[in-house]
């Protein structure tokens, strides 16, 4: 997956406040000196209401090279709209895909986090956890 990054630092990432947290994914990898480093922190909320249909994401992605962060949301149905949001979210960091990952499941939403955490300079074995 081809990653393009925006020229300058995006800071548009946010708590989502009365909502709940329902996954969590991490990009980690290992920095030259061995210790783990977080390199991206994206979060999926929901309402708590139990008619909810809105998903909601922030992404935070931390490097030397760059401080990204975003929002998103995702509603309605019949797709996945976990992917939907963070997909909207990767935008709102001003980050571009070469591959659309809206509603098209966790998988390709990993995918990208793990693209977008080697665009950003991370190096070597990285994991996406959650």
């Amino acid at each position: 997956m081809i990653v393009t990054l925006p020229t300058r630092d995006v800071s548009n990432g946010k708590q989502f406040d009365g909502k709940e947290k329902i996954e969590q994914f991490y990009v980690v990898g290992r920095l030259d000196n061995g210790e783990l480093y977080e390199f991206i922190d994206c979060r999926v909320y929901m309402s708590k209401s139990r008619t909810a249909a809105v998903k909601y994401a922030s992404i935070w992605i931390y490097s030397n090279n760059c401080y990204l962060s975003g929002t998103g949301k995702a509603g309605g149905g019949g797709y996945c709209r976990t992917s939907a949001a963070i997909a909207e979210a990767i935008a709102s960091a001003g980050i571009k895909l070469d591959k659309d990952i809206s509603g098209r499941g966790i998988d390709m939403a990993k995918d990208a986090l793990l693209a977008i955490a080697k665009a950003c300079g991370a190096q070597g074995d990285l994991l996406v956890l959650g």
